[in-house]
């Protein structure tokens, strides 16, 4: 059965914290060991939650289906967390910022497709691969699955999408993000949208955000290019689905089964701002953000005779 996709999208977590990257100075230095030590025991926690999910899922339709996973060395790990460090002097004017509440700051970098079910590679082409550091939930409040992802970077864009997700960003240039508020007018065509009842609504509102739908002097869209100086509203919305699905079995459809592992999944409507600090010449990106607002997750519903899927077609792979 082909349980290879699910958990080797949420899965691959990769043997490396899953929290976001911390500052690290010479009187936190401590505290941040303290937070490292705790996002080990996460990431710990998040790899056996997915291998209950795949254990249960191969049990219910009795395939026994073994699922292999690339591992990260000891030394690969420390590199990771080495690279995802965010340089103090970078942010030294957003430290009350990143301070405040439901505020943070993290590095994302490019995914340079250098990963398959089996092997991490890191020569190369890909000798400037980041592992697990190219896709972010603003839901989690930490470095996630691609499956998963609020934020993917790949190909000097950000892009929102992740699966069952609506992302929508707006570029709003030079804004001081500390000025922002869930009430300002920039971000009133990101508030303004309201999320789809059912599926049908869902997948023709992710196929216009894919082309980008125009609002006032803003461009709303699920990708965006990335500018160092810049600030972009974004709002995420995860749905739930309505729908009850019936125990699964070998004839089951890999994407039912994703869907299906949206149970293990924190699922929310957020509208969040964030702003491109730095991009570094390795081509990771610093970056600054707040949730603004959080709203349980709205769900849709899929109509008779409707397949479950995904509110967008699946991207074919470019190697």
């Amino acid at each position: 059965m082909r349980y290879l996709l699910i958990v080797a999208a949420a899965a691959v977590l990769a043997a490396v914290s899953s929290a976001q990257t911390t500052l690290q100075t010479a009187a936190e230095l401590e505290a941040e060991r303290s937070r490292s030590r705790a996002g080990e025991g996460d990431l710990n926690q998040r790899m056996d939650d997915m291998r209950r999910l795949d254990s249960r899922l191969r049990n219910l339709s009795r395939t026994g289906t073994t699922i292999e996973t690339p591992q990260l060395t000891k030394e690969q790990r420390e590199r990771v967390l080495a690279m995802r460090r965010v340089d103090p002097a970078s942010v030294e004017s957003y430290i009350a910022f990143i301070k405040s509440p439901n505020s943070g700051v993290f590095k994302i970098f490019p995914d340079l497709e250098c990963v398959t079910a089996k092997v991490v590679k890191l020569d190369g082409d890909c000798r400037e691969f980041v592992p697990e550091s190219s896709h972010f939930s603003f839901r989690q409040r930490g470095y996630g699955p691609a499956l998963y992802h609020d934020l993917g970077s790949a190909g000097g864009i950000f892009r929102s999408r992740g699966l069952l997700t609506q992302g929508v960003f707006a570029d709003l240039g030079d804004i001081p993000i500390e000025s922002l508020t869930k009430a300002s007018p920039e971000l009133a065509p990101l508030a303004a949208i309201v999320p789809a009842a059912n599926f049908s609504e869902a997948r023709s509102a992710a196929a216009s955000y894919s082309q980008g739908v125009t609002a006032g002097d803003l461009k709303l869209a699920d990708t965006v290019e990335p500018k160092e100086g810049n600030t972009y509203g974004f709002r995420i919305i995860a749905y739930r689905i309505a729908n009850a699905f019936p125990p699964p079995t070998e004839a089951t459809g890999i994407d039912e089964l994703q869907l299906m592992s949206l149970e293990y999944d924190k699922r929310a409507d957020l509208l969040v701002v964030f702003r491109v600090v730095k991009q570094e010449a390795n081509g990771g990106l610093v970056v600054v953000w707040r949730e603004l607002d959080r709203r349980e997750a709205p769900k849709i519903k899929f109509g008779k005779g409707e397949t479950p899927a995904d509110i967008r077609p699946a991207e074919p792979k470019t190697r």
